[in-house]
């Protein structure tokens, strides 16, 4: 097996042996059971051996180690053996630069999701909004981007890579630490005097549990057959893993038997290159390992038998866990279904496993490389250079002196000794290798323009250089479609799981950050995820460069249709830093924001606090006509409708109705000062829109006064 990234140490629920559990069968339906699972993860590893063999010969030839091939019988790869003294064995490897294009445009995905509302119900789309922000701040909270970059890579090499997902109790906001008596097996809190309380007890740390995402390699699934379209498809699936018998006795408290288990290392076998300059070349050879052991998970989906389905844990001869239940109710309607998103580079139709683009290589590689090695042998021999001579007419090793030396022979039947004339490299040779890089492009989707950073023999246009990168994104659609579709099926995995494991009663909140870089607080519980209806929301193209993106920034700017500027014309301070990062520039530091973006940041403070009860202070100095005009503004969206259903939406209701009698009473009072002295300042200070601002009622309280203004003179 290749040595991969170990998966965590707990992908499910773990529960001791000693623990107590009524489905936990007897000593005799144990072994059944470990027997059962054992036969039938053999037959499974049987079956999918060929599959196994190509994902280590893919590898291979990805490192550069290209003369091995598969041995089917023997199940491991043999190296190729030179027939001749002379032949030469150098790798031009075209894989690796194709692997790096692939991986660098597919990780370029910025895949943000959305959830919609089950209804029109203005709950619904409250729930929705809460719902989207969760799955974001988990997101990045979990470093998906980095785990995404990670399936891209198992993707390229295996064809096929799987996410997975498990709630991990020590996740989450740190809430504080807990006092717990002390078992025989776990040692006191350190620094306890002994005799103490503290001697019987151990502090651990609480949080409040999240999700986690696992990366998982082809290489550790066996579904029950092969000849399964996805994980839906699949009765039983199997996620088998190394692990050290210390690592599993430490964790279930068992003691298992170790097993014979091989893992791959890479060796020294053979030498390539030239008949003169020779390579060491490293092919992965079995090696085993002592006191290891295969754990393996056995998942089995609902049926008639067992209708929430199963799930095992045995390793070795020992059952470690066992219960009649999946532990993770993701599947439709938030019934229990195995926690497993499948991913493919190509599909291959009616298998479970996909085709990595390097499986389809691997023989244009080979042809490459024989290719070039036929013209490096040829031009050594015609730089070398061959002699023909008469037999005893001279020493052979005369003819190997240095420059400049006296070569002395003797003429027989007039002949002497003479160089071998070559006649030039056949055409057909350069032939070839432009048939060979052409291949490479028609089956990666991956042309000179964006492995070699030129444009294609013959094109110039730029027109023409466009229709080439269309192209090599439409045949890039098919991974990066395959991986969008697990993206959506993972994200509404996570919404059932928080469902499942969030209490309704008990609150968590998460930070949503607005336009207008406003980070709110939003306070959720299991009861405001509702709908699992994700979709998937617009990003940048696969093939869109910096270059690129900057280039439709300007192209907007400079559009009749003037998108950035609002109705007076202007672009505002907001809207020059979005455009600012959209060309991954700066923002100057002599771009202040303007009035009207101050106020309008004021105003999105006042209305968070607003929409929690909280009266925000009113100043003298605040825009009061553009207050009360977005403060009706917020009261008129769904979020607000939907707040003031709840029980303290009659506080939040009088927060809105007396915040705005006070910016009315200011602004009155403000009118009245300045039609003393200026009338057409006063008609300015009016609200344009509407005429008249409609305000809740003034309070009963004394209003705000501002001091009397002293005139000079």
């Amino acid at each position: 097996m290749i040595p991969l990234a170990q998966l965590p140490t707990a992908p499910f629920p773990q529960a001791s042996v000693a623990a107590p559990n009524p489905q936990y069968p007897d000593e005799m339906a144990q072994r059944e059971i470990v027997n059962a699972i054992n036969t039938d993860f053999e037959r499974r590893r049987k079956e999918r051996q060929p599959w196994d063999l190509q994902w280590k010969l893919n590898l291979e030839f990805l490192l550069g180690n290209q003369y091995v091939y598969a041995n089917a019988v023997e199940g491991k790869l043999k190296p190729h053996r030179r027939l001749y003294w002379y032949q030469e064995q150098q790798v031009f490897n075209q894989i690796r630069p194709i692997y790096l294009t692939r991986t660098a445009r597919l990780t370029n995905m910025k895949p943000m999701v959305r959830v919609r509302p089950g209804s029109s119900e203005q709950d619904d789309i409250y729930a929705t909004h809460v719902s989207t922000a969760v799955l974001k701040q988990n997101w990045f909270d979990d470093e998906c981007p980095k785990k995404l970059a990670e399936l891209v890579h198992w993707l390229e090499i295996q064809g096929t890579a799987f996410k997975m997902l498990r709630w991990d109790p020590q996740a989450g906001r740190f809430l504080g630490l807990l006092e717990q008596p002390t078992e025989e097996d776990i040692p006191p809190t350190i620094g306890a005097v002994p005799g103490s309380a503290s001697e019987k007890t151990r502090v651990v740390r609480v949080h409040e549990g999240d999700l986690t995402t696992d990366i998982v390699p082809a290489e550790f699934v066996y579904p029950d057959t092969i000849w399964r379209n996805d994980v839906s498809d699949c009765e039983s699936i199997i996620i088998a893993r190394v692990r050290s018998v210390k690592s599993i006795r430490d964790q279930y408290g068992v003691n298992v038997k170790a097993e014979t288990v091989e893992t791959t290392q890479l060796q020294p076998l053979m030498s390539t290159g030239s008949m003169f300059e020779r390579e060491p070349c490293y092919v992965g050879v079995s090696v085993p390992l002592k006191d290891h052991v295969v754990e393996k998970h056995h998942m089995e989906k609902p049926s008639g038998q067992y209708p929430f389905g199963r799930y095992i844990i045995v390793a070795g001869d020992k059952v470690l866990y066992y219960k009649e239940e999946l532990p993770y109710k993701v599947g439709k309607d938030d019934t229990h279904a195995i926690p497993l998103v499948r991913a493919v580079c190509e599909p291959r139709p009616g298998c479970f496993f996909g085709i990595a683009v390097i499986e389809r290589l691997i023989p244009i590689q080979r042809r490459y490389n024989r290719v070039r090695n036929l013209i490096s042998e040829h031009l050594k021999r015609v730089g070398i250079g061959q002699w023909t001579k008469p037999n005893n007419a001279c020493p052979d090793s005369a003819l190997w002196q240095g420059p400049g030396a006296v070569i002395n022979f003797n003429p027989i039947a007039g002949m002497k000794p003479e160089p071998v004339h070559w006649d030039s490299l056949p055409v057909e040779f350069k032939q070839e290798i432009e048939w060979c890089l052409q291949e490479f492009t028609t089956i990666s989707g991956v042309s000179e323009l964006s492995r070699f950073s030129e444009a294609p023999p013959g094109v110039k246009a730029g027109v023409a250089l466009s229709i080439a990168q269309e192209q090599d994104e439409t045949r890039l659609t098919i991974t990066a479609s395959s991986i969008e579709r697990a993206i959506v099926e993972w994200s509404k995995m996570r919404l059932r799981m928080y469902r499942q494991f969030v209490l309704p009663d008990r609150k968590r909140v998460v930070r949503d950050v607005g336009s207008n870089d406003i980070a709110e607080i939003v306070a959720w519980s299991s009861s405001d995820i509702r709908s699992d209806d994700v979709v998937l929301e617009a990003g940048p193209g696969l093939s869109d460069t910096p270059a690129q993106q900057q280039q439709k920034i300007y192209d907007m700017l400079e559009s009749p249709a003037q998108l950035f500027r609002d109705a007076n014309g202007q672009i505002t301070t907001e809207t020059k830093k979005n455009i600012f990062e959209g060309l991954r520039l700066a923002m100057p530091e002599i771009a202040e924001p303007d009035e009207d973006s101050r106020d309008r940041k004021r105003i999105a403070r006042e209305n968070m606090l607003l929409k929690q009860g909280i009266m925000p202070p009113v100043f003298t100095f605040d825009n009061h006509p553009m207050h009360i005009q977005r403060h009706n503004w917020e009261r008129k969206t769904a979020w607000y409708e939907a707040i003031i259903k709840r029980p303290e939406g009659a506080m939040i209701v009088k927060a809105f109705d007396d915040h705005n009698a006070i910016h009315a009473s200011l602004l009155q009072r403000a009118m009245m000062q300045a039609n003393m002295f200026n009338p057409q300042q006063a008609q300015l200070m009016m609200p344009q829109r509407p005429a008249k601002p409609v305000v809740g009622p003034f309070p009963e309280k004394e209003p705000i006064t501002t001091p009397p203004t002293r005139r000079r003179g």
